[in-house]
Order: C-alpha cells, then sequence, then structure tokens
C-alpha cells in the first residue's frame, strides 16, 4: 500500500439528488503517474476530486460509503486542512478558488497556512513564478486579470505548495496555445519529480505526452481503464461513441466552411478602431475588418491580448477611443452597437435575470413570432429541456454556458458576439453548440472569441488575430490548407508575451505599517459619533501624514480639501441645514480616509500579514480575507453586470432607467446576491483545501515590522489632540 499515492473504493450520493453520483468506483494510483480522468460532463469526475480532498463529505454533505487512502493513510479521520497537505487542488473556476486580491499573495497562501516560514514562503513563491516564466503576472489585482490569467495563477498556487498528489479540474477550460504548451512542459517536470497528477479534462490532446492511463467514467461508474498507448489508438468513431474530444491536433480537420446560399443581409465593417483604458495602456491600436450575414469570424490570440476587449467594442459596451464601425454601411454610434448586438460572456452567470430557464429565453426574445415548440426544439438540441423550469443559478457550469448560447439564439440582434462558448464543454456538448451556432449565422453575423481549435473547425468561417493590439493574420478557411496553416500558427506563433494589458502592479511597501493605519481608522470610526471638532481634527492630521509618508499624495491633497471646506462652512454661514450636514460629513471624511489607504492596492494584503503578526484568531483572518476580496471583485462584477444590462437591452437608454428605477436595481442587485452565495460557497470550499484551518504558527509572504517612526505615529495622536483642543 505503500507504494500507492492513492486508493480508493467509494459510492457516493448527494443529499439532495436522488442518484447516486459515484457508484462502486474503485481505483489505485502509483506514485508519480498521472491519471487523466475523462467523461462527459455531469458524469462523476469532480466529485471523485471532490473524495480525494476530502471536500466531500465534509464539504459536500451526502451519503458515502467506503474510503480513500493517501500515501497508504485513511483520510477519512483528518480534516480538509489535514488533508490539504498531503493533496493540492485547482478548481474548474479561478473566480472561486482566489481567497486574496493580489497575484502573489494568492500564490503564497497555501504555503501560509501551512506554517512554513517567511523566508521560505517568499523563495518557493518567488520561484514559481520564475520557472513558469510568469514573472509579468507578479503582484498584479486578480481581478483584473482575464480568465485565462487567472487560471495560470490557481495552477501555480497549488504548485507552490510542493504536495507529492496535485487535482487539477478542468486547468486548460480558458488557456491558449502557449500557456497550454507552458502548462504541459511543467506537468512533464513535476512527473520528473516523483509527483502524482489526477487530471479532469474534456481537452485530451495537450496529454498525450503527460497521461499514463486514461480513465473513462460514464454515469459515476468506471467504465474504462486505458494505458495511454491504447487510449490514443482510439479512433475519432471510438471517441465520439464515448462522448470525449480529439486526442490529437492532427485529427482535427475542417467542418465549417461559408455556406454560398445565405443572403448577406446585414453588413459590418471595423475601421481602424483602436481602445486604450489610458493613454499609457493602449488595448486596441488599429484594428479593421469587414464581414457579413453567414460569417462565422473567430477571434484568437493569447491571454490578456484585446480579444474581449474588441467584442466588447464590437458591441459598444466599450467607447471607442478611435476609429468607428459601420453597421449596413452607416457609421454607429454607442446606442445602435448596444441595440443591434448582444455579447455572450466567459462569466454565463452574469447573464441571468429570471427565475426559470423558460423565463430566462422569454425575456430574451423580442419576437412574438417565437413559439413555445422552437424554444422546446433548441432546448432539446442543447440537453436543456429537463432543466427548463430550474433557476439558470441551480445549473452546472456547462449547462450556464449552453444556455447564454440560446438567449444568444433567440436575441433576434443582427450581431453576435461569442467570448469563449465552448470552455469546459465535452463532446456531445461542443457539437451541438456548433450546430446552434452555424444556425444563428444563416441570419446574423456572429464572433466566436476562443482558444478552441476544434471549435474553430466546425463553426469558423474567418479566423482573425489580435496580437500587440492590431489584427497580425486573416485566416479565410475555404480549404484544409489554410486550415493547417491556422493550426501551425495557433501552435507556434501565440507566446504569453503578447499580453496587450498593461495592469499596474502593487507597489512595494513602504511609509507606514498597515496597523498604524488600522489604529486611526478605529479612532475615526469611535469619534465620527462625537461632536469633538478638535479630536476629529487631529484624527484626520495623523492620517494626512499616513499618506504622504507613503507618498499617496493626490488622496492627502483631496481628503485635506474635503475636509477643510466641510469644517469652515460654520465659518461662512449661520444657516442651519449647511450647518448640520457640514458636520455631519466632515466626521466620516477621516474614516473613508483611513480605510482608502488600508485597503487600496496591496493595502489589504499587507493589513493581512499583519493580522497574523498581531496573532488574531486565523477565523477571524478568514472572514476579514473573504471581506477584503469581496470589495473590488464586487465592484468590478457589478461593472460586468451592467454591461450584461446593456447587451439584453432591458433598459436601453438612460430615461428606461431612470423611469424604472427600482427594475433596474432589483435586476442589478438580485443575480449578484445569487453570485456572491455562490462564491462565497466555493470559496469557503477552496479556504478548506488550502489549509485555513489548520493549526499551527503561521508567517506571511509579506512582511510586517513595526518601525519606530511607526510608534511614534501612534503615539503622537493625543499629542495632536491636546494641541488642538489648546487651539480651540
Amino acid at each position: 500500500m505503500e507504494m500507492n499515492s492513492v486508493e480508493f473504493d467509494l459510492n457516493f450520493r448527494y443529499s439532495n439528488e436522488e442518484k447516486c453520483t459515484l457508484q462502486d468506483v474503485k481505483g489505485e494510483i502509483m506514485r508519480g503517474n498521472c491519471i487523466c480522468v475523462c467523461g462527459e460532463s455531469g458524469c462523476g469526475k469532480s466529485t471523485l476530486l471532490r473524495c480525494i480532498n476530502h471536500l466531500v463529505p465534509e464539504f459536500y454533505e451526502g451519503e458515502l460509503t467506503g474510503w480513500v487512502y493517501i500515501g497508504g493513510e485513511d483520510i477519512s479521520e483528518l480534516s480538509i486542512g489535514e488533508v490539504s497537505t498531503k493533496v493540492s487542488s485547482v478548481f474548474q473556476d479561478p473566480r472561486s478558488q482566489f481567497f486574496t486580491v493580489n497575484s502573489t499573495t494568492e500564490v503564497a497562501f497555501g504555503l501560509e497556512n501551512s506554517g512554513v516560514a517567511h523566508e521560505e514562503i517568499v523563495r518557493r513563491t518567488d520561484e514559481i513564478f520564475r520557472v513558469f516564466g510568469l514573472e509579468k503576472l507578479k503582484d498584479r489585482p486578480v481581478h483584473m486579470m482575464s480568465s485565462g490569467e487567472r487560471q495560470m495563477i490557481a495552477i501555480l498556487s497549488a504548485l507552490a505548495t510542493g504536495t507529492d498528489l496535485i487535482l487539477l479540474d478542468e486547468p486548460t477550460a480558458n488557456l491558449d496555445a502557449a500557456a497550454i504548451a507552458q502548462l504541459s512542459d511543467l506537468l512533464v517536470r513535476i512527473k520528473e519529480t516523483g509527483k502524482t497528477l489526477i487530471i479532469n479534462e474534456h481537452r485530451l490532446y495537450f496529454l498525450r505526452d503527460i497521461a499514463d492511463e486514461y480513465w473513462y467514467v460514464n454515469n459515476g461508474e468506471i467504465r474504462g481503464r486505458y494505458q495511454a498507448s491504447e487510449f490514443l489508438a482510439l479512433s475519432g468513431e471510438d471517441l465520439e461513441v464515448m462522448g470525449l474530444r480529439t486526442t490529437s491536433l492532427d485529427l482535427i480537420t475542417l467542418d465549417g466552411e461559408y455556406d454560398p446560399a445565405v443572403k448577406v443581409s446585414d453588413t459590418l465593417e471595423i475601421s481602424s478602431v483602436s481602445y486604450g483604458y489610458d493613454r499609457s495602456n493602449v488595448i486596441l491600436k488599429d484594428i479593421s475588418y469587414k464581414c457579413g450575414t453567414g460569417s462565422v469570424t473567430g477571434i484568437i490570440g493569447s491571454n490578456g491580448s484585446g480579444k474581449t476587449t474588441l467584442g466588447k467594442c464590437i458591441c459598444g459596451l466599450m467607447k471607442l477611443t478611435g476609429g468607428s464601425i459601420y453597421l449596413n454601411g452607416d457609421r454607429a454610434d454607442t446606442e445602435r452597437l448596444i441595440s443591434s448586438s448582444m455579447f455572450i460572456m466567459q462569466e454565463a452567470e452574469f447573464q441571468f435575470f429570471s427565475n426559470t430557464v423558460i423565463n430566462e429565453i422569454k425575456g430574451t426574445s423580442k419576437s412574438e413570432a417565437v413559439s413555445d415548440d422552437e424554444i422546446e426544439r433548441v432546448l432539446k438540441m442543447m440537453n436543456l429541456w429537463e432543466c427548463r423550469n430550474r433557476h439558470p443559478f441551480s445549473l452546472s457550469g456547462g449547462q450556464m454556458q449552453k444556455l447564454v448560447l440560446v438567449l444568444a439564439y433567440f436575441s433576434n440582434k443582427p450581431v453576435l458576439v461569442l467570448d469563449e462558448p465552448s470552455a469546459g464543454l465535452d463532446h456531445r456538448s461542443l457539437i451541438s453548440c456548433a450546430d446552434l451556432i452555424r444556425e444563428m449565422a444563416q441570419t446574423r453575423i456572429v464572433f466566436v472569441i476562443t482558444h478552441d481549435i476544434e471549435l474553430i473547425s466546425k463553426v469558423c468561417t474567418d479566423c482573425i488575430s489580435v496580437r500587440q493590439g492590431v489584427v497580425d493574420r486573416h485566416f479565410i478557411l475555404k480549404d484544409d490548407h489554410e486550415f493547417e496553416a491556422l493550426k501551425s500558427y495557433m501552435e507556434h506563433e501565440f507566446s504569453i508575451k503578447d499580453n496587450a494589458r498593461d495592469i499596474p502592479g502593487s507597489t512595494k511597501a513602504s511609509g507606514a505599517d498597515p496597523r498604524v493605519c488600522l489604529f486611526y481608522l478605529t479612532a475615526a470610526l469611535i469619534m465620527c459619533f462625537m461632536s469633538n471638532a478638535a479630536i476629529q481634527a487631529a484624527i484626520m492630521t495623523g492620517i494626512l501624514v499616513i499618506a504622504i509618508l507613503n507618498s499617496k499624495y493626490k488622496k492627502a491633497v483631496l481628503y485635506a480639501a474635503s475636509f477643510a471646506v466641510l469644517v469652515s462652512v460654520p465659518y461662512l454661514t449661520t444657516a442651519f441645514v449647511p450647518n448640520i450636514l457640514s458636520n455631519f460629513f466632515a466626521r466620516f471624511i477621516p474614516v473613508g480616509f483611513a480605510a482608502d489607504l488600508l485597503f487600496s492596492e496591496d493595502g489589504a494584503s499587507r493589513l493581512l500579514a499583519a493580522l497574523r503578526k498581531m496573532h488574531v484568531p486565523e477565523s477571524v483572518i478568514m472572514i476579514c480575507s473573504v471581506m477584503f476580496r469581496f470589495f473590488p471583485v464586487i465592484c468590478n462584477d457589478m461593472r460586468i453586470s451592467m454591461q450584461s444590462v446593456k447587451t439584453r437591452s432591458f433598459f436601453p437608454k438612460l430615461r428606461d432607467k431612470i423611469r424604472n428605477i427600482p427594475s433596474y436595481i432589483e435586476i442589478l442587485i438580485v443575480p449578484m446576491m445569487f453570485r456572491v452565495i455562490r462564491i462565497a460557497e466555493f470559496l469557503s470550499a477552496s479556504a478548506e483545501t488550502r489549509g485555513i484551518s489548520l493549526r499551527c504558527r503561521k508567517d506571511s509572504y509579506i512582511e510586517c515590522r513595526m518601525k519606530v517612526s511607526d510608534y511614534i505615529l501612534i503615539s503622537i495622536l493625543p499629542v495632536l489632540i491636546t494641541a488642538y483642543q489648546l487651539i480651540t
């Protein structure tokens, strides 16, 4: 038994389901082997991983019989945190795994929980970025990264812990060809060190030189165990019967040629389009392209190259900084682009606003000609008919992905932009999505933002490559020769260095310790309920000094000017209302100022490190971490939700929003609440699998040490209070 990394014999049924998810699932995995677990969505692959990392039954409740041994030890009596010292996990959705707001501290998080010393945390964290060649992703706000970049950080987080067993659930779902190639190289190196890998995947081709065995799971049972040579010898027909995707890029051939019988009723021209977040961060520089009804244009490029940005510009969700977009020969302003196009986001959950699947579709359809029979046909085609009365948020990730595609089909807008519509889909789901996209193209102009060469082969008539802000190549997919050129280009030309976005990194820690800001924030919160103006002025002065020491000059000027204006009102007028209002808001200026300094940029991560230095209970640190993470993420999510409302044309004009303010607020807030609950659930699971509950002395990646100047900043508060009271 000692020679095996993992052994298990399992039956499991979730508490809210009648059917068993796993039935007589038995397996032995030798140390140092790589097992690819494959099968259609919902077959039980993810549940198997949850049993191995002990989320089942500790986190996901249900009826479990059987056992799991890791390294010869029965894990049934261990906590999830204790199992995390043996197993590292990468979840399917990186958003559900991130526990901090900074990419570097996110990678270090598991090491911090395991009791690793500060110097070793820093060494191992920096090394994993260097080995994978992703130094550019260090010290970045995770909520501002692309989906592929976030997925890379999630993978690095698991690898950094150094456990002997690593579980990966759909690790390539949002990765481009260059990132997949680098991941493959890294997994090979990890195997060479003797570590064991269990990988759930729909994309199988990248595992050709990595996987030792392929386990085929169907309806909760392992129906086949294949040695790599046996599995790779299976024909395309065999794989199709099993519902699996291709095992080799060489087997992918062109299947989605342009239909000359399609009547070109609409045209779209992108002319010299540019977009930048600011002058120093230009994403798109000079994009030009023209297409019409019947075309399905694939937009390809490396993670962060600007593909999604281009798609949102086409749909009017981002205002161009240069160039124009023409619809049917007429220049289209932002309002017309929004009304004429629909953008389907990677994050499917952002686009649901109704209580059932059927109502979601009927709320999208603007044509009374759409019949119930047509809705039934499409839902059955996408294998969603049995889910028609379920809440959209109760669907699986793959089902959500298919539902948003159905929403695009029924939108009746002439321009559709689909962002990664096949991410995480099995073979049968991929085929049904491709069939639906081809149906859309009969009457619409379709853009597909994708890394998936299998999807491209089935639906695209053209492909444009966005690289360094321009269209680097244009492939017209009329024959196999051009398609082979496209495959070669995607395989060899993409680079992780193509990222066009210049996300500002966190500044190095300087100035006052976060505990000083925390002290002043606490004082400001207490004193905001008191009317002593001298004390408030003293606190404000102390915070102003901290801001200057931290080089936050603009914030210092802004808050100081606001505070000065409010406190000067009583000297300018004796009117009752202005005096009451100025007195009220002046009390909260120091609170906002201290909070802004504490939580902006990398302040939240530094504060968590400081709290750990103060020996605050880990349960409190966990709560604080979730709160700090949610603030910037929710702001970003709200922006995405507003874009989704726009592209669904629920409130097309500003006056519509004003006239229907309660409905507008409801349509934004209610889905956000469901998303928060969903993310919080996954986040809690992530925290457990990364050792948050381990009881040991914990250090941090960020080193916090109180300096003499910090003690002086704290001690001057009573001096300032005394001085201001004497003056007044």
